[in-house]
């Protein structure tokens, strides 16, 4: 497997010696079950190379010289880059959340008037009076609602 060949002569311990398999059929299960739960964390780390490139690269190299798994060396690693994508991630679902209440809030009247005046209302009122312009037909439509939630 690339990874492991890249992460000996990157200077990471042998699987062997990490504790995470004994033999290279096992390490590569592991080490790619591993990479793709990095992967979950931050989905920019495809393989060690990545891991090792990114600025927590010295820091991960360091844990995982220690004894730590490549999980936990990641999440000590790059837990401020985390941090923030899991932010991101909460804001985003956040803001999805919001605006997928939308439909139920009632429309909003962009510009002067105030009131929407239905489609059917407008071309009503259209025939009856041609000339009256569309500011006109919002003054008079607001009114007469006013008027009928007072009854």
């Amino acid at each position: 497997m690339d990874e492991l060949k890249y992460a000996a002569e990157s200077g990471i311990p042998a699987p062997e010696e990490t504790g995470i398999g004994a033999g290279r059929p096992a390490a590569d299960s592991r080490v790619d079950a591993q990479l793709a739960r990095i992967r979950a964390m931050d989905p920019e780390m495809h393989d060690l190379g990545d891991i090792l490139r990114s600025d927590a690269g010295e820091s991960f190299r360091r844990y995982v010289g220690m004894g730590l798994d490549f999980v936990d060396a990641y999440t000590l690693a790059a837990r401020d880059r985390l941090r923030s994508l899991r932010d991101r991630r909460t804001e985003a679902s956040v803001r999805a959340s919001l605006a997928g209440k939308d439909h139920l809030s009632a429309t909003a009247t962009r510009g002067e008037g105030g009131v929407s005046v239905p489609k059917a209302e407008l071309e009503m009122i259209r025939l009856l009076n041609p000339g009256v312009s569309d500011a006109e037909i919002r003054r008079y439509y607001a009114a007469d609602r006013q008027r009928m939630e007072k009854r």
